[in-house]
């Protein structure tokens, strides 16, 4: 039996997530906090990303089961805390010149 952080998510599942991420923390116009917080723990995502599974059942009701365990998966990886950040960047950034 694999255990959960064995299962690894593709490079396009992992862009897939990111870019649906950052468009949907965009929308809600969280991108500033959302950036400020990811830069703030990047040097313990991992650690955060193993913390987050205490919280599974308050949260996981939330956004779904599937996409929490996507989610803690794609941010115990530092790298990806770094593209999900530009990503949220980019996609404001073209927010920003659409409104204009």
């Amino acid at each position: 039996m694999r255990s959960f952080w064995e299962e690894e998510m593709t490079p396009d599942q992992e862009e897939d997530l990111i870019r649906k991420s950052a468009d949907a923390i965009v929308k809600r116009g969280m991108a500033v906090p959302t950036i400020l917080a990811l830069e703030l723990h990047k040097p313990v995502s991992n650690i955060m990303a193993h913390t987050a599974l205490m919280f599974c059942g308050f949260i996981a009701p939330i956004v779904g089961a599937e996409l929490f365990d996507q989610l803690t998966r794609l941010l115990s990886k530092r790298e990806n805390v770094d593209r999900l950040v530009d990503a949220i960047e980019r996609r404001q950034a073209e927010e920003s010149s659409v409104g204009k």
